[in-house]
């Protein structure tokens, strides 16, 4: 018996819904906002605050900085081959 897809005309999509990475996001600050309430004792203490919280900002920064640079398809390469003149 073969399978039969109901979604076969739905498009596929290779990324995260939105509402994930918000998730994401808002989980991280909710950890850094702890770390800071519940572990800044005394002054090297907060230094260590400060460097979990640089680990995450970076851990952020670095997959959202590669999303916003990904290509979307509509752009024309300058290697496009039916732009090579015989």
């Amino acid at each position: 018996m073969a399978e039969h897809n109901a979604n076969q005309d739905s498009p596929i999509s290779d990324s995260l819904h939105p509402l994930v990475n918000t998730a994401i996001i808002g989980l991280v600050l909710m950890f850094v906002a702890a770390v800071w309430m519940f572990f800044d004792s005394g002054p090297y203490e907060a230094w260590l605050d400060v460097v979990v919280t640089g680990l995450f900002v970076i851990a952020i920064a670095i997959p959202a900085a590669a999303v916003a640079r990904r290509p979307t398809g509509k752009t024309t390469s300058r290697f496009d081959a039916s732009a090579v003149v015989r």
